[in-house]
């Protein structure tokens, strides 16, 4: 599992700020059945993670630069799933 920090947290970071909260919205994008098909890349050996992470690359990608795009921010990448956030100050009403 990977964690990213979004911006808006290492911004609070340097300012000091250690704890807090905010209204926002969650977005959890989920590749169905990743785990039968992830296991047939890696019977491949080295090539088949290769294959794999260009795969992921090619997929979760786009949707991501779209969540970017649009102000969010990705939260964490757990291998099927990748949770977003989006501070409800900076989405539109």
């Amino acid at each position: 599992m990977l964690r990213h920090i979004p911006p808006y947290v290492l911004e609070k970071l340097e300012h000091g700020q250690y704890s807090g909260s905010f209204e926002g919205y969650v977005l959890l994008i989920e590749i169905e059945d990743f785990p039968i098909f992830s296991n047939v890349f890696i019977s491949e050996g080295k090539r088949g993670a290769e294959a794999l992470s260009r795969f992921l690359s090619e997929v979760v990608g786009p949707p991501i630069n779209m969540i970017e795009e649009a102000g969010g921010f990705v939260c964490q990448f757990s291998g099927e799933s990748s949770y977003a956030g989006f501070l409800r100050w900076m989405l539109p009403v």
